[in-house]
């Protein structure tokens, strides 16, 4: 298990600004993966694809997510933190683990 910072989107302000919800520490599992593909001129290219696992957790699509432990009020000043670019809700076989995917 690794401690993964979720901050989720509660609000926008008059300046069209995203406000955060204060961070939350889960326990979870953090997969990095690169993947590759070719282009339309069969050119391979490479794309990193993060994935993350949680247990009967929902989401929000804006939200971020950091691999370790944060008390920063605002993700986007947190250094490594990813915005959640799509949430895909796998579930393992044994239907106890939910897959979140994050974008790099």
């Amino acid at each position: 298990m690794q401690k993964v910072t979720y901050w989720g989107v509660s609000s926008i302000d008059g300046y069209a600004k995203e406000q955060y919800l204060s961070p939350v520490v889960l326990d979870g599992y953090w997969e990095q993966k690169e993947h590759f593909y070719l282009d339309e001129f069969s050119r391979e290219k490479k794309v990193a694809v993060n994935q993350v696992f949680f247990r009967d957790l929902e989401f929000d699509i804006g939200g971020f997510l950091y691999l370790g432990e944060s008390s920063v009020s605002d993700p986007k000043s947190q250094p490594k933190a990813l915005v959640i670019v799509a949430v895909g809700y796998n579930t393992n076989l044994k239907n106890t683990w939910k897959r979140v995917k994050v974008s790099v």
